[in-house]
């Protein structure tokens, strides 16, 4: 790309944001903790205003009748303008249903917010145009009650043209308020008892931060900055008109830019002759502020062509946008970037600033990029609703079951299991199973280091010469284990597992740890994790937490959730003496109470890597229901190291 900048700005919109965070950020926090008396303090300290801030009926009929009938014609014609543009924007949108699926009907409703709140700023000027372009507007959208505030005009009350603006359009209530506590009177309902839902309008840096400061509790318009205009030129546009536009704009204040792209050098050269001249006539305030905006933030670029004018307009994204040049209709198709567009030398910023019919609030600092102004959209909400057959509930409750199991979500999966269950009773569906409860993990995990236990304690004297022996050797620890009589229950596991389809921990008794079951616990072997030379039980739900117990060859010790809430010293000769590491489990590893089944499992060391791998999967996607389940997975998991090579067994 070849531009050349013939002038460059000193600073950017944002040299000044900074400052206004920290003041609008106490004022905020003080009118909010402090109400009506915090907003009277500062309306005194910044506006010295001490008179009512509700405009009463009465006062505007007074106000009306003073205005001049002339006055009266330009203000009721721009309502009718913006109006009628809003009303046009209403009907573009609509509200609709549609069959999605069979037995599946959604739609879409297009309601308006409750509470609007509309500002318009009386600083420098009396931003009558403000008025009508948010309440007119928010009408418009069908808004049940909007308020309106603008702040007192030159030490008197509300400018009488700005109040009757805002009353010709429609305005339930009318406040003399302005600054960052009209925008917080707003937003928190001070006053009215009705916070709104959305404020809109333009404003000074401090009224732009307290809108973007509040935007989450409320609905905004845009993020608005200073006042920008855009003008794109060629040979053919006339110089004076288009540094015209550029001083119309940069009066707004200070720190509005005005940008010039062009591929006439002579034009932009020409322009910025006329400029000068052209802030010099203005009035004084004008004059201060165009002058200042057009020295620090004014800009003039030179392009080559015409498609790198548009990569550079639509890259500064101006709220205001003009087209001086040939073939309008090729510069709205490809121009993508701006708040407003006026194509041609016959409409101006001013025009749509005032009267011609779109919004004048319009996004600044390059939020043309993804942002649109004010419009009837943004008083409007979009909302959606569905509903369907018990037919249709089938296809979409198992695709959301298993999209929400696959993302790890199971309360979402077992709402569509609830509804399958209960519409299509005795039915089979192909669902994944559901994840098992840290119980049944550690049911699992205490059968794999129950195996290995017995494993090499009946194989401790014995040299294995091959894998086929160490596989040999497993099945029949895993025959013999499942055979034998359990120690607490005197029946073999293979008796229990028949008969018993889902065996659950029993609930210890509500008694003194030192007494009864408490005194004589044994942990069930299937049912507990071993680290650190410490077995710790699945949890049991007692009294609304969850209890844990930890056996060590000293002491059982009882956890409530994670308090520790008693500790029982063991006789000499009791099984925590007998307790042997299992090797399968890393040092310091945490203990249950800390830590699932599946984060000591995935700590584990296997010394082959395709066995961990297969025993990891096999525990995280919850495959297992029952011990006689996992024993056939351990058979599985040992014949991974026959088919891989030799495994040194110890």
């Amino acid at each position: 790309m070849s531009i050349r900048y013939l002038k460059k700005a000193d600073k950017t919109p944002e040299t000044e944001t900074a400052s206004a965070q920290k003041v609008v950020t106490e004022m905020l926090t003080a009118i909010e903790r402090d109400g009506e008396a915090a907003v009277r303090r500062y309306a005194k300290a910044l506006d010295q205003w001490e008179g009512e801030f509700m405009v009463t009926r009465a006062q505007l009929d007074a106000n009306s009748a003073l205005v001049p009938t002339a006055v009266k014609a330009d203000i009721d014609f721009a309502i009718r303008q913006v109006s009628a543009f809003a009303h046009a924007q209403r009907r573009s949108i609509s509200e609709f249903q549609t069959d999605l699926h069979p037995g599946v009907t959604a739609g879409q409703k297009v309601l308006p917010v409750n509470v609007a709140g509309c500002y318009a700023p009386a600083g420098r000027y009396a931003h009558i145009a403000s008025a009508y372009m948010g309440v007119a507007t928010a009408k418009a959208a069908g808004v049940k009650t909007i308020i309106a505030c603008s702040g007192p005009f030159r030490g008197g009350s509300m400018h009488p043209y700005l109040m009757y603006a805002f009353d010709r359009s429609g305005a339930d209530v009318i406040m003399t308020l302005g600054g960052v506590q009209a925008i917080a009177t707003m937003a928190f309902g001070i006053f009215t008892g009705k916070p709104a839902d959305v404020i809109v309008g333009p404003g000074n840096k401090f009224v732009a931060e307290a809108k973007r400061s509040l935007f989450g509790k409320v609905g905004i318009d845009v993020f608005a900055g200073p006042s920008e205009v855009a003008v794109i030129a060629d040979d053919t546009a006339d110089p004076a008109i288009v540094a015209s536009d550029l001083v119309g704009q940069a009066e707004h204040g200070h720190e509005s830019p005005a940008w010039l792209f062009t591929t006439s050098e002579s034009l932009a050269r020409e322009v910025m002759t006329h400029v000068p001249t052209l802030i010099a006539a203005l009035p004084p305030t004008a004059r201060d502020a165009a002058g200042c905006a057009w020295r620090d933030y004014g800009e003039v670029i030179v392009c080559e062509h015409r498609e790198e004018v548009v990569d550079v307009s639509d890259r500064y994204a101006s709220e205001h946008l003009e087209v001086h040049a040939a073939d309008l209709d090729w510069w709205l198709s490809n121009l993508t970037c701006y708040g407003s567009l006026f194509l041609g030398e016959e409409t101006t910023v001013a025009y749509g600033d005032k009267a011609s019919g779109p919004n004048h609030v319009l996004p600044t600092k390059g939020a043309g990029r993804y942002s649109g102004g004010l419009s009837v959209h943004k008083f409007m909400k979009t909302l959606t609703w569905q509903r369907m057959t018990r037919e249709a509930a089938r296809d979409i409750g198992l695709a959301t079951a298993r999209i929400s199991r696959l993302e790890g979500m199971e309360a979402h999966a077992r709402t569509a299991d609830d509804r399958l269950a209960k519409y299509f009773p005795g039915q089979q569906f192909d669902l994944p199973a559901r994840p098992r409860s840290p119980k049944d993990k550690a049911l699992v995990e205490g059968a794999v280091g129950i195996l290995m236990r017995y494993f090499r304690f009946v194989n401790r004297r014995r040299t294995f010469t091959s894998l086929g022996e160490v596989n040999g050797a497993l099945s029949e620890a895993l025959s013999l284990l499942n055979a034998k009589p359990h120690a607490r229950f005197k029946v073999s596991r293979n008796f229990r597992f028949e008969t018993l389809e889902n065996p659950q921990l029993r609930t210890l008794p509500a008694e003194p740890w030192n007494a009864g079951e408490w005194k004589r616990a044994t942990l069930h072997p299937d049912c507990t994790v071993a680290a650190d030379h410490c077995f710790y039980s699945a949890p049991h739900v007692y009294r609304g937490k969850e209890l844990r117990v930890k056996v060590s060859a000293e002491v059982v010790e009882i956890f409530l959730d994670l308090d520790r809430v008693a500790v029982h010293a063991r006789a000499k000769g009791s099984v925590g003496e007998r307790i042997i590491k299992n090797e399968h489990l890393p040092e310091n590893s945490r203990a249950y109470l800390e830590a699932t089944p599946q984060m000591l499992l995935a700590q584990a060391r296997f010394s082959h890597a395709d066995l961990h791998a297969l025993v990891h999967e096999l525990f995280t996607l919850d495959t297992l229901g029952n011990l006689r389940r996992a024993q056939g997975l351990v058979r599985k998991a040992y014949a991974v190291i026959q088919a891989h090579g030799r495994e040194k067994a110890n």
